[in-house]
């Protein structure tokens, strides 16, 4: 009899809480069972109280015969079958938060080659891995359905069905919106578009502070115009806030705002805000973590009543993770405005001092080809929980999987070090601890 691999105490009042994340058990025991159990860690012979561990055994904390667990490993070689166009970085919103400053300095947009060229590699790629379906999705930079890009994302959906038609391909057809638009580009968008994730802060004067238009008027409005047309027609669509040190105890009020402006959605992401981009200028700041915890539990629970969910990108504990995106396992095909190709939509500037780890290819205008960064890809996609020293000992390691690696990298230099990302760890380990109490309660005990 030993313990299982990666278990974790965690204290808890008088009590503490035992969380085999691998295993997905987790148990609530008092001192004497963790004093037996270090006793069982460095082998000594525990006797007749092997039947007080009994219940632990049942649930694979204590276990005869480890069965091995099997991790994710992703693909060895880089061919994408989803491609992202950011047709710009201009943008009509002026979001006093932006990670990219999208507005400014927005240089030129797309061409047509580009898109067509990353188009053709996304289905040559699925067509040889004989796969069904091929994916073309659009975001910022700045915001996709500017009247000015409306020629490129037209002209490139059109292309990607034909192509898709041609060689029998299921295609699917996403964006990442801020919904502010014409009326006919909304329409067209809903005839022509699978489904919308649009950027929206909550409340009207919430999405009008944080979120206004580049002549500095609400957005709200022209906002709320979108989702009740989109509701209308039954078009499947999503809305992600972004929660700042000035809304976050309003979680809760955004969740049941969300829910009778949009009763089609089930579940509701509520991110905390990463300082970078436009905070720099317009001091925008981050939840403090023990607020963001305390608030993401009270919308957590008004959700649930509501019969809907929401939840914090690192708050999944019905999985295992040892990689946070696709940025390091499936590696993403973004590709930017001029043609380079990043892996990170946070870093869609060459200029970024982040690019030399996250832009992993462009496109070759003499050879009319994308060509890819083979060392870089390796990088990332060698970046897995189990290779990152500061997590080694964290009990929400395979529920954060090391957190976003951008920004990791924003605060330490490097991918694999997460020491200094400390914050963003608290409103981790505090979310999932009282995940782990609720599984806890009443029929989950068990």
């Amino acid at each position: 009899m030993h313990l299982t691999k990666e278990l974790f105490v965690i204290p808890h009042q008088k009590k503490f809480i035992l969380y085999a994340p691998l295993k997905r058990a987790v148990a609530e025991v008092n001192g004497d069972i963790v004093h037996l159990l270090k006793r069982l860690k460095v082998g000594e012979d525990i006797g007749d109280l092997e039947k007080n561990l009994s219940q632990l055994k049942h649930v694979g904390i204590v276990t005869d015969d480890e069965i091995p667990t099997t991790k994710y490993v992703p693909e060895t070689e880089y061919s994408p079958t989803v491609v992202t166009l950011i047709p710009s970085l201009d943008c009509n919103l002026r979001c006093i938060y932006c990670y990219s400053s999208a507005g400014e300095n927005a240089g030129k947009p797309m061409s047509i080659e580009v898109a067509k060229s990353a188009i053709d590699l996304a289905i040559k790629n699925a067509r040889a891995k004989g796969e069904k379906e091929v994916e073309l999705g659009f975001h910022g930079g700045g915001e996709p359905f500017l009247n000015r890009n409306m020629g490129l994302v037209k002209e490139a959906v059109e292309y990607f069905r034909d192509q898709a038609e041609l060689y029998n391909l299921e295609p699917g057809i996403s964006s990442v919106t801020n919904g502010v638009m014409s009326q006919d580009t909304l329409e067209w968008v809903a005839d022509n578009f699978d489904e919308l994730s649009i950027s929206f802060d909550g409340p009207q004067d919430i999405q009008d502070k944080q979120r206004p238009t580049a002549s500095g008027e609400g957005s709200f409005s022209r906002v709320m115009e979108t989702i009740r047309c989109l509701e209308s027609k039954k078009f499947k669509y999503n809305l992600k806030p972004v929660i700042t040190k000035d809304s976050v105890s309003r979680m809760p009020e955004i969740v049941e705002f969300f829910n009778s402006i949009s009763p089609s959605i089930d579940h509701f992401p509520l991110e905390p805000l990463f300082e970078c981009g436009r905070c720099k200028t317009s001091k925008t700041e981050a939840p403090a973590p023990e607020d963001f915890v305390k608030y993401l539990l009270k919308a957590r629970e008004f959700a649930a009543k509501l019969g809907k969910t929401a939840r914090y990108a690192c708050s999944e504990v019905e999985g295992v993770y040892n990689y946070f995106c696709g940025a390091v396992d499936y590696g993403f095909f973004f590709v930017l405005p001029e043609g380079d190709v990043t892996s990170c939509l946070e870093i869609c500037r060459k200029s970024d001092p982040r690019a030399s780890a996250f832009i992993i290819g462009k496109y070759d205008w003499d050879t009319k080809e994308f060509v890819f960064y083979e060392d870089r890809i390796k990088n990332l996609r060698s970046r897995n929980v189990d290779r990152i020293p500061h997590c080694a000992d964290c009990f929400a390691k395979y529920n954060c999987a090391g957190d976003c690696p951008a920004r990791c990298y924003t605060q330490s230099g490097s991918l694999f070090d997460t020491s200094k990302n400390t914050d963003r760890c608290r409103m981790t380990q505090g979310v999932i601890k009282n995940i782990l109490l609720e599984k806890l309660k009443g029929d989950n005990k068990k």
